[in-house]
Parts: C-alpha cells; structure tokens; sequence
C-alpha cells in the first residue's frame, strides 16, 4: 500500500459524518449581485427611520401652585420680619392692589418699630379657578384656604406682642407673569367679597 493507499485507507476509517464536504458545483450568482442594491435601500430606508424620532406634541408642565404661593407667602413674610419693601417686588406686582396693601403694613411696622417673629401662614389646599392671557401677560385665579399658626410682633426694645392666629379661611389670589417670568401676586380677595380688592387684616 503506498501513500495514496494509506490516506484513502484512513479516511475509510473515519465516520461517514466527518468525511470532507465536496466542492459544491459553481452556480450563476447573478440574482445575489442584483438583490445587493435592494438590500442597502432597504436597510438605509429603516435605519433612517429609526434616527428620526416621531414627532409627539408634548404639553408644557403643570405648574405646581402650592410651591407659587408657598414662596410668595415665604417672601412676603421675610419682608415683615426685616421690614424690608425690597423683598415685596420680587413676588408682588408693582403698582398692584396687594402691593400697596403690603406697603402700607410696612409703613405701620416701621412706625411701630415692629418685625414678625416667624412665617405663621399654613396653606391646606390651593387650587386653580381661571386663566387668562391679555397682551402678553397671563394671569391665573386661584382658590386657597390657609391657616394662620400663633406668631408675635417684636419691637426695637424687645416689647412683644403675641397674637393667636385664626382658624382655617379661604381666599382668592390672583397671580400675573409675562411669559417666560416668575409668578407675582397681583391681589388678594376674601372669599365672599368683590374681586381685585385689598384686604385688610392679619397674615393677608
């Protein structure tokens, strides 16, 4: 037996499931040449649509009220403490009923020689009643009910006057802003009475 023998002797040897493929007879490939340009449309076609995102019309965020008039009542509430009008325009219209009503307890506080102790206001529910936009401003009516905690006004010569606060009581709060602006307070109505007029008393 010689070599050739030899090698043909051992692959009669081995399984029939290991014996080497044979060479698959040549075909015309011309239908995979012309399928290769379809395939790239096709592929190009959904990789494109995957990179542009479909277009959903999103709604601008609700606004969180209770933090809007959480920091109006925080900030008018630090300018009673220092007796500080500047703090009043940061979250009051100027010229507005609820500015000139917030002045004019300054005034009294000034004269006095009186600052709060503390921030004695409790809001319990706020809720949005209207909306409305006028030459660019919005303005927004709201319903609120708060409570006023136990609080004290002290004087220059340390002179303190307590007052018990009262209980739960509802009001109106209009609020303004130019689009892209804070919120501010334009004015403060009591529940019951005509709309856009100051209000007189403690914590409002």
């Amino acid at each position: 037996m010689d070599r050739v023998e030899a090698i043909i002797e051992q692959f009669r040897q081995l399984p029939s499931a290991t014996a080497p493929a044979r060479p698959a007879p040549r075909r015309n490939r011309w239908w995979v040449l012309a399928a290769v340009p379809i395939v790239i449309v096709v592929v190009v076609a959904l990789r494109n649509g995957d990179a542009v995102p479909t277009k959903v019309a999103q709604l601008p965020p609700a606004t969180n009220w209770r933090a809007v008039v959480q920091h109006i009542d925080v900030t008018r509430m630090q300018a009673f403490m220092h007796r500080d009008p500047e703090l009043l325009q940061q979250v009051l219209v100027v010229g507005s009923p609820a500015h000139g009503h917030d002045l004019k307890v300054l005034q009294q506080l000034e004269v006095r020689g009186m600052v709060l102790d503390r921030n004695p206001i409790a809001l319990v529910s706020v809720r949005e009643i209207s909306a409305s936009t006028h030459d660019g401003v919005e303005q927004v009516r709201l319903q609120i009910v708060d409570r006023l905690g136990a609080h004290a006004f002290h004087t220059d010569s340390i002179t303190v006057v307590q007052s018990g606060g009262r209980k739960a009581r509802t009001w109106f709060l209009d609020v303004q802003r130019r689009r892209g602006q804070t919120w501010r307070l334009f004015a403060v109505t009591a529940a019951g009475s005509k709309p856009l007029t100051q209000v007189s008393g403690q914590g409002r």
